[in-house]
This record gives C-alpha cells, structure tokens and sequence, in this order.
C-alpha cells in the first residue's frame, strides 16, 4: 500500500497524507506489482522500469528515467531468507520523492520519524539524507559484530563447533555487507560524479561526507573479516587437534580391550585347549588377558597416545 508524507516545517516530523500532493514523499513498504504499478502510473512510467525493485537481490546501480533519477540501494537488517540486507529503491523525480521496499523497512521508518531533517522543498537532500542514514546503519551492524566476535574470544582449549559455525555465520553477514558497501560506493561515485545533478551541486560538503563514511565502513568490514578469517582458521586448527587426540584415544582403549575380547573368544571354542582340565584356569586366563591388556596399554601410554 503507499503512503504519503508531507514535511510542515524544518522542526516537524513528516504527518501522513490522505492522496499524493506535489512535493510529497511517496513510500511502500513490503511492496507488490500492484503498488509498482500504481505508482508508474501517477508518473506515466512503463511498470517494466521498476519492477526491479521488488527483487531481494537487486544490487546498488543508477538509472536516469528522462529527469527522474532511480537509485537502487541496499541496506542491513536482521536475517531474512539467509539475506543480511534489503533492497531500497529511492526515485527522485520533479515532484515526488518514492521510496519502495521489499520488506519492511525500519530505516524508512526512523527516517520519518526525525524532525531534524531538511524542509520538502528539496528532495535531493532526503535522498542524500537516506544515503547517509544507510551507512550508518551499517556502521552500527558492523560494530555490533565485532562486538560480539570479542565477546566471543575464549581460551582455546574450550573451542567448540558453535563457536566455528558463530564466526562463520558472522563472515558470512560480512561478506553481504561488504558486497553491498563495495556496490553502494561505485554506483555513489557514479551519481555524484555527474555534476550537473541536482544531488550533487546543492550540498557538496555532505555529498564527500556520504563517500568517505562508505569507505570507512568499507574498511571496517574488510578488517572485520580478516580478523574473523584468523580466529576461525585458529579454532578450527584447535578443534581439529582435539579431535584428533580424541580419536587416537579411543582407537588405542579399543586395541586393549580386543585383546581379552580374542582370548574370550578362543576360550569359548568347544575343543580342547590349554588348562581346560586345571582347577585354576579362570584365574590364569584372567591374568593372562590383564596383563597382555596391562602391556599394550603401558606401550600406548609410552608413545603418548592414551
């Protein structure tokens, strides 16, 4: 469904609107073919130019539409379908600002709800204003990672596999978020290279800002999974050797205990064998297999296997 926004002042929060008036913010969360193609049609667009923006996998690029300006982005969020970011598509036209997600969008959502943002009469600042907004959320996801791979860090010696499946799961979010920051940055430069947009000349200063925080959190994330890349190689190196002495071990304490199992066996034969007539054969068949048992497992013991 679209809603509607309109912006009274600079210190107001945006109140919601009843039908589309010029200047207004158009947004769709959890959007449909049916809202793109309303939408396309208030603009007079063919559907077909934005149906992209329903894809979950669509990657940051621009496109320019005649004087509209259409801006696919993504954003983090909390795992969805294995996906750590969302598709937002911002379009900027002469009379309408259009936000369209896929999902439902907190980040639209706090964006409204902030009075400090500029007054509607320039859509370009919101854009620039959600730009800015998106990397900051990435700052946030990405610091709380690293937060809790820290808190994570343990000795090695109690290294289990949820620790190697946590990081894994961390460098894979990452990895997301790198691919996003990585497009997100060339498609910026693209957009902000062409001067003679009006997202560009009317406020440079925050427009460099938006591209130098990208390439921070770029950094950041890039350092993050290095780091994560190290510490899992280490617990798997650690949990590997663990494994491996546990295997030796219970390899070794099966060799001793086959040997009374084979002395068990022989003696259950129905032939005739040694000490069978003694009165004391059960006593020496017992020595015999403890102390056979006795000396394997000292020779295990010498060669560090038990």
């Amino acid at each position: 469904m679209l809603l509607f926004f309109n912006k009274p002042s600079k210190i107001d929060s945006f109140v919601s609107l009843g039908e589309p008036l010029p200047g207004c913010w158009i947004h769709v969360d959890e959007a449909k073919p049916e809202d793109v193609r309303e939408i396309c049609s208030l603009l007079g667009l063919d559907p077909a130019l934005l149906y992209d923006a329903l894809d979950r996998y669509e990657l940051p690029r621009m496109e320019r539409i005649g004087d509209d300006l259409l801006l696919f982005i993504r954003h983090p969020l909390e795992e969805e379908r294995s996906l750590y970011t969302a598709t937002l598509t911002l379009l900027l036209t002469p009379n309408y600002f259009i936000s369209i997600s896929p999902v439902k969008s907190f980040l639209i959502q706090n964006v409204l709800q902030k009075k400090g943002l500029v007054y509607s009469s320039c859509h370009s600042d919101w854009m620039r204003q959600i730009l800015l907004w998106t990397e900051q959320e990435f700052n946030v996801f990405i610091r709380k990672i690293r937060h809790s791979v820290l808190s994570q860090e343990k000795d090695l010696g109690s290294v289990t596999s949820e620790d190697i499946y946590a990081l894994t799961k961390y460098e894979e979010t990452l990895n997301q978020y790198l691919a996003s920051l990585e497009a997100l940055l060339l498609t910026l430069e693209k957009l902000f290279g062409m001067e003679s947009t009006r997202v560009y000349k009317q406020n440079k200063e925050m427009v460099e800002d938006i591209i130098n925080h990208v390439k921070q959190s770029n950094s950041l994330c890039e350092i993050l999974i290095k780091n994560i890349r190290s510490l899992r190689d280490a617990y798997q190196i650690i949990f590997a050797n663990s494994l491996t002495k546990t295997i030796k071990l219970l390899t070794a304490l099966t060799i001793v205990f086959t040997i009374p199992n084979i002395v068990a066996s022989v003696y259950g034969m129905n032939v005739k064998l040694p000490f069978a007539e003694a009165s004391g054969a059960f006593s020496i068949i017992m020595a015999i297999m403890v102390l056979l048992s006795g000396l394997c497992g000292y020779w295990f013991y010498r060669k560090k296997l038990m």
